[in-house]
C-alpha cells in the first residue's frame, strides 16, 4: 500500500459482525476510510459529523460500496461542547449501544474562541471527546466491556505537558495574555498528548474497558490543507512541520486507517498503550517532566472542566470499575 505502511489482516480474518462502531469525523480523511474498512467486516456503523451533507455523502459512499450496510448518522460539533450533549442523548434515544468507540476527529487549526476560555483547538480535540465519553457512560450507550481508541499523533513528541493549553482561564484577557492570539503548533501537540494520557488514564480506571491511543502515520488529508488555507505560504511551511514531526512516509487515508484498524479488531490490544505502525511505541515529550504526574494534572483538569461546563450532569470519570 505504499512507502512505510504495514497492512492489517489483509485477509479479513478478523471481523466485525453484529459490532456497533461510533467514529468521530467520519466524513472524510482517516474517518471515512475507517469506516469504510468496518463497514467491510460487516460492522455497524455510527457516524458522527459536524457537516450534515458532508456526512449523508459518507454514508451514501458506504452505501454504494456495500449496500447491506448498516449505518446511522448524528450530527455533532466537536467545538460545541452542547452539541455533544445532544448528540450523546440523540444515540440513546435512538437506542443504540456502541461496542466500538473511535475518537477520530481532530484539527490543527481552529479559529481561537473565548468560550469556554481555553484554546479551541485543545476543546475539539480532547475536551469534546472527553464529554463524549463521559455521556455515553452515563446514558449506558456505552456498553461496559467496549472498545475505545483514540487517534492521537506522534506530534505529541513536541509538547511537554506544561498545562498552559489545558488550563480554563478566568478571563478572555488572561486567556489571551497566556496563550496569544495566533494559533500554535504547540496546541496542536498539546492536544495530542492529552489523547494518549487520557486513554492511558482510562485504561487504569475502566478496567473492564480496552482503551488505546495512536498514531496513524503522516496521512494527506484536509487536516493540512486547512493549516495552509489559513496561513498561505507560512501555513504550508507549519504543515511539513507537523509531518516531519510525524514521520516521513506520506499515507492515504486508507492507508493511515491501518493502525486504527487493528485498534478496532485486535482480540490481543493491550489497554491503555500507544500503538504506531501497528506496533505498540512509547511515549516522548519534550522536558524533564514525568508522564505520570501530567497524566494526574490532566484528569483533574478535565473533570474540573466537565463540571464547570455540565454542573448538572457532574462527571462520573472518577468511578473505578
Amino acid at each position: 500500500m505504499g512507502c512505510c505502511t504495514p497492512l492489517f489482516d489483509s485477509e479479513l480474518s478478523h471481523r466485525l459482525d453484529g459490532q456497533t462502531i461510533a467514529i468521530t469525523g467520519a466524513s472524510d480523511g482517516i474517518g471515512l476510510a475507517t469506516a469504510i474498512l468496518c463497514a467491510k467486516r460487516g460492522a455497524k456503523l455510527i457516524l458522527l459529523c459536524r457537516n450534515i451533507q458532508k456526512m449523508q455523502n459518507a454514508k451514501n459512499d458506504i452505501l454504494s460500496n456495500f449496500p447491506d450496510a448498516h449505518v446511522d448518522t448524528v450530527q455533532m460539533d466537536l467545538a460545541d461542547l452542547a452539541s455533544v450533549s445532544r448528540a450523546a442523548d440523540d444515540i440513546f434515544t435512538q437506542g443504540l449501544s456502541i461496542d466500538i468507540l473511535v475518537a477520530n476527529a481532530g484539527v490543527v487549526f481552529h479559529p481561537v474562541s473565548w468560550l469556554y476560555l481555553t484554546n479551541s483547538v485543545q476543546v475539539i480535540n480532547h475536551f469534546s471527546h472527553a464529554h463524549l465519553f463521559n455521556s455515553l457512560v452515563q446514558n449506558g450507550a456505552l456498553r461496559e466491556n467496549c472498545r475505545v481508541v483514540f487517534v492521537a499523533s506522534d506530534a505529541h513528541k513536541a509538547a511537554d505537558g506544561d498545562l498552559s493549553y489545558w488550563k480554563t482561564y478566568g478571563s478572555e484577557e488572561s486567556a489571551r495574555g497566556a496563550l496569544g492570539e495566533a494559533v500554535s503548533f504547540k496546541a496542536y501537540a498539546e492536544s495530542k498528548l492529552a489523547n494518549i494520557l487520557f486513554a492511558r488514564e482510562l485504561a487504569a480506571r475502566y478496567e473492564k474497558m480496552t482503551i488505546v491511543a495512536l498514531h496513524p502515520g503522516a496521512v494527506e488529508t484536509n487536516i493540512g490543507e486547512t493549516v495552509k488555507d489559513k496561513w498561505g505560504c507560512c501555513g504550508s511551511f507549519l504543515s511539513c512541520c507537523i509531518f516531519k514531526c510525524c514521520g516521513t512516509c506520506f499515507r492515504n487515508p486508507e492507508q493511515g486507517a491501518q493502525t486504527s484498524l487493528k485498534c478496532i479488531c485486535d482480540p490481543a490490544l493491550s489497554t491503555g498503550k500507544y500503538y504506531s505502525n501497528l506496533q505498540e511505541a512509547p511515549v516522548q515529550i519534550r522536558g524533564n517532566r514525568k508522564l505520570d504526574e501530567i497524566q494526574a494534572d490532566l484528569w483533574n483538569i478535565t473533570e474540573d472542566f466537565l463540571k464547570a461546563n455540565f454542573p448538572r450532569r457532574p462527571p462520573t470519570m472518577i468511578s473505578t470499575q
